[in-house]
């Protein structure tokens, strides 16, 4: 008898519109933090841009190791912003945190090329699920 093959799920790549898109919201975002708005919207763009890059990076062969630690580094500074908010009422960041921001969001943009769309559209829907429960 013979083994029927099993087809292998087509991977649907990133398209480089909607890397420009994602990394125009991280850049500008960050740019509006180095300048000094210390509001929490360029803090959630940059959160929630991240967030959905990692989950969908998550046992992604094709990211580099050192790419997914950058962005997974720059979360935990985000993180670390946060918890400060709540001691001083500011989301400013300080120079060594825009500074690893920076680097997390470089790594983002190298690794949105290798995810597949699907996963990352499952990702955003789950982070924006989780993030309506907060």
């Amino acid at each position: 008898m013979k083994k029927k093959r099993t087809p292998k799920p087509l991977r649907i790549p990133v398209t480089q519109g909607l890397v420009d898109q994602m990394g125009q919201t991280m850049h500008f975002a960050l740019l509006g933090m180095q300048h000094g708005d210390n509001s929490v919207t360029n803090w959630k763009k940059v959160a929630r841009t991240l967030l959905t890059i990692s989950v969908a990076s998550d046992y992604n062969v094709r990211v580099t190791h050192q790419d997914k630690v950058s962005v997974d580094d720059c979360i935990i500074v985000l993180r670390v912003i946060a918890d400060r908010e709540l001691e001083t009422g500011s989301w400013r960041a300080h120079r060594i945190e825009l500074c690893k921001l920076a680097e997390g969001i470089l790594a983002a943009e190298r690794m949105l090329p290798k995810l597949d769309y699907r996963l990352l559209a499952d990702a955003y829907r789950d982070i924006e699920h989780a993030l309506e429960h907060l």
